[in-house]
């Protein structure tokens, strides 16, 4: 009855599922594209933004950025390429930070985190 309750509960106030909400090719024939998706932590929008390069068994993913949309900061209103190596990330006040990829793997230079 514990496990139950936990799974019904307790589990879903702790856990977040993602919801894909945009998928956009990155420019220039480049194999790799950037994923967005949303979910919620109790009452808290969240979005994370992930990079996939490549294409079946093959193809690494790498996590961009966690935004927690508990102020208005943290609020993912646009991601764009700016290329087929960097992303531009835009929140709700404005902030806009570019994110360079390496132009062999696809891996972000830095994982970002807005609480």
């Amino acid at each position: 009855m514990a496990a139950v309750w936990f799974r019904m509960v307790l589990f879903p106030m702790l856990g977040v599922e993602w919801e894909e909400t945009g998928r956009t090719a990155a420019p220039d024939g480049a194999d790799r594209y950037v994923v967005v998706e949303e979910g919620s932590l109790m009452i808290d929008p969240l979005w994370r933004v992930s990079v996939v390069d490549g294409s079946g068994l093959t193809a690494r993913h790498w996590t961009v950025g966690t935004l927690n949309g508990d102020f208005a900061g943290g609020v993912l209103t646009k991601v764009a390429w700016s290329g087929p190596d960097a992303l531009v990330l835009t929140t709700g006040e404005g902030g806009v930070t570019t994110v360079r990829l390496d132009a062999r793997t696809g891996e972000p230079e830095r994982r970002l985190s807005v609480p």
